[in-house]
């Protein structure tokens, strides 16, 4: 059973397949299993992998912010090709990378109506457009989501970004009603769009709202959660027109 028939599947830069300055992987291995678990009951799935945090670079690196679009735009296509060679050891499907960038010999040029086919025909897609614009659900994120006619939108992050409280703007950082975002299993889109929070533009998720699109927060680190949300198991936090409801703890 599931309750997604199409999802857009966002990977923030603490959930990317780095760790680190590098690629982990590990944790790729681990990334690619965990959508290949959520395609095996049908879930038609696009994945939008970030590049990383472009602040860890620039300073480590010394990296002029100037350069820095281009080398972002490269990384992501770079990333994404690492991803699709081994999630395709891990399924079936076939796996595409799709990408506005003029690097077409590797990749496949973006357009709504190729995104769509790809997923009709049961692909898994990636889209190589870098997404981390410092917001993790901003209006190109809507826009994607639109233009492959996704039936839900669903952020993943990094167990320590989910569960430490830095003071970055991070999950646990974010409060609706005077509590912490974590402490909730649902939110209704009016609550979320009152909460004070780097992790959303309030634009881009009216827009979701409008088009009636769920958004779920998850941890990426938690096995088979991505697996749950398809299947409409309850697995981190739920935005939606259901009721605000807080998180029952047993």
């Amino acid at each position: 059973m599931r309750r997604y028939s199409r999802i857009l599947a966002r990977l923030h830069s603490t959930a990317s397949i780095l760790r680190g300055p590098a690629v982990d992987p590990s944790h790729i291995r681990y990334l690619a299993g965990e959508i290949a678990s959520a395609t095996d009951i049908g879930v038609q799935l696009a994945v939008a992998l970030s590049s990383g945090q472009p602040s860890r670079f620039i300073q480590q690196w010394g990296i002029r912010k100037t350069d820095f679009p281009a080398i972002l735009d490269l990384a992501s296509v770079f990333h994404s090709l690492v991803l699709r060679s081994v999630l395709s050891v891990c399924t079936d499907r076939n796996v595409r990378v799709i990408t506005s960038q003029p690097v077409w010999s590797a990749t496949d040029p973006y357009t709504r109506l190729l995104a769509r086919s790809h997923l009709d025909t049961g692909n898994i897609l990636i889209f190589a457009d870098d997404v981390d614009g410092g917001l993790q659900i901003d209006m190109r994120c809507v826009e994607k989501a639109l233009d492959m006619g996704a039936k839900s939108v669903v952020i993943g992050f990094m167990d320590s970004a989910w569960n430490s409280k830095s003071g970055s703007g991070g999950v646990r950082d974010t409060l609706v009603k005077g509590q912490i975002i974590a402490d909730y299993e649902t939110l209704h889109y009016d609550d979320a769009l009152f909460a004070s929070t780097s992790l959303w533009s309030k634009d881009a998720l009216a827009s979701l709202q409008k088009h009636g699109i769920p958004v779920h927060l998850f941890n990426v680190d938690e096995p088979g959660s991505l697996r749950r949300i398809c299947q409409g198991n309850r697995a981190g936090i739920e935005i939606s027109s259901s009721p605000t409801t807080l998180r029952v703890v047993t």
